[in-house]
């Protein structure tokens, strides 16, 4: 049985897409690098937070990533998935009131902040997911993840945020945003715009003997906290098979991973048929069946926790229901709400689907302010049923989670915020000028050293 098979640390990583508006300007403009740098997030973070280089007293961490994107990363966390999605969106909140201030402080006229993946010349921001595994269960590498690969090649049936883009003279809809920029299968690029479908970047941020991160680069930044709770459980199901060497017997397929995924995202009646290697024929809802089949056969040998046993049936359910009545998953599923939100537009205003305005309106889709349409219509709608809990949300800007090292790092910085030569060097170092403090176990919550 795996070091890890009982809890599973995870949290995610989100780069946002800002546009501002300078003062005296009419035009919204791309991020400036120089727009949050450290001493300007440290004046305008949300009451209760404080911040040490980059890193936040909730545990988190807030900053200027590469090129123009702020990125907010989630602390660990292994008390559940739903709290994973409560610290993603709590993050969304802590970004959203930097901005403000900003704007309060009449350093900018206004912006947009939103979760948008893509733009329409396809240049793409990054929502990664972070899975912790033990080094007996997991290899990053291409011979051990396959399984990895055909689920996220096919879970965009429903994990994808879907976008609608212009191309060739016509807007075209996609389930995901972020698969149209992927280059490779497997590799270790993350920063260049040559990126994989599966990550094999092998950045532990822990004991390197006992710990691996399964780093996964190629997933949507998702809106409705289903598809997020969703997109972190199943994932964590299908390393589970990995780490318990489960044979995937016919479970293989003759197209490779990448094109399976580019195949999958162009096909929103889900009907398009792939070749496996027994010979038959079966769509992407198929392969997700298959998976959904390996995991129930296998639950008690992996001694799945009770949790990831919801989410399986969540799973098989959502797969059901998009292959009887896909509109019937509105309620979850983030591109078929999208979908019908566009062709209803259409109806509705007797326009062309590929009349530019509707770029506009798909645009506002992800956007957290205001104006965005998933945020104040659907998640206080038809997906407010899977909500976290507003007191949650509001803990999780301020407080760290109690039973990971994010709650030492949390203390550390509360502590010594503004101490010249104290400081968060990496996710497991903490620097005390004349020493430093190794944290590179992530489950121990407690030290003695400070």
């Amino acid at each position: 049985m795996a070091t890890e098979t009982l809890s599973r640390i995870t949290g995610t990583e989100m780069e946002y897409c800002i546009f501002v508006r300078r003062l005296g300007g009419e035009s919204f403009f791309p991020q400036e690098g120089s727009l949050l740098n450290h001493a300007q997030l440290a004046a305008m973070l949300p009451a209760g937070i404080v911040t040490l280089d980059t890193y936040l007293s909730n545990g988190g961490r807030c900053y200027q990533d590469v090129g123009p994107h702020t990125e907010y990363d989630t602390p660990e966390i292994a008390s559940s998935l739903v709290d994973t999605v409560t610290s993603e969106i709590a993050g969304e909140r802590i970004v959203h009131a930097i901005l403000e201030s900003v704007k309060a402080k009449k350093q900018i006229a206004d912006y947009r902040l939103n979760k948008r993946l893509v733009d329409n010349q396809g240049t793409t921001c990054g929502h990664h997911e972070n899975y912790s595994c033990g080094t007996d269960g997991i290899t990053i590498d291409k011979e051990h993840l396959t399984l990895l690969g055909l689920h996220l090649a096919t879970r965009n049936v429903w994990a994808g945020a879907g976008c609608l883009l212009p191309q060739n003279n016509r807007n075209v809809f996609y389930l995901s945003q972020k698969i149209g920029s992927l280059e490779y299968d497997y590799a270790s690029s993350t920063t260049n715009q040559s990126k994989p479908l599966v990550n094999l970047r092998n950045q532990q941020l822990a004991d390197k003997s006992r710990f691996v991160r399964v780093h996964v680069t190629s997933g949507d930044a998702n809106m409705s906290p289903w598809a997020m709770w969703m997109s972190l459980g199943t994932t964590s199901i299908v390393l589970r098979l990995i780490e318990n060497s489960i044979d995937i017997g016919d479970l293989a397929t003759q197209l490779d991973v990448l094109s399976l995924a580019k195949a999958v995202n162009t096909d929103p009646n889900m009907t398009r048929l792939y070749d496996l290697t027994d010979e038959r024929r079966v769509t992407a809802i198929d392969i997700q069946s298959m998976l959904v089949d390996l995991a129930y056969k296998h639950a008690d040998e992996m001694m799945l926790p009770e949790e990831e046993a919801r989410v399986l049936r969540e799973w098989e359910r959502v797969l059901f229901d998009l292959d009887i009545e896909p509109l019937s998953t509105i309620d979850r599923v983030e591109w078929i709400a999208r979908r019908q939100l566009i062709l209803g537009h259409c109806n509705k205003k007797h326009r062309s689907c590929n009349d530019e305005r509707l770029l506009d309106l798909d645009k506002m889709w992800d956007e957290i302010s205001p104006r965005g349409i998933a945020l104040n219509k659907l998640r206080t709608g038809l997906w407010s049923a899977w909500m976290p809990d507003q007191a949650a949300i509001e803990r999780a800007i301020t407080t760290p989670p109690q039973n990971t090292r994010a709650a030492v790092r949390g203390r550390f910085v509360e502590k010594f915020a503004g101490r010249k030569g104290y400081g968060v060097t990496e996710w497991e170092r903490l620097d005390m000028g004349n020493r430093c403090i190794m944290i590179s176990d992530p489950r121990v919550s407690t030290t003695q050293e400070f």
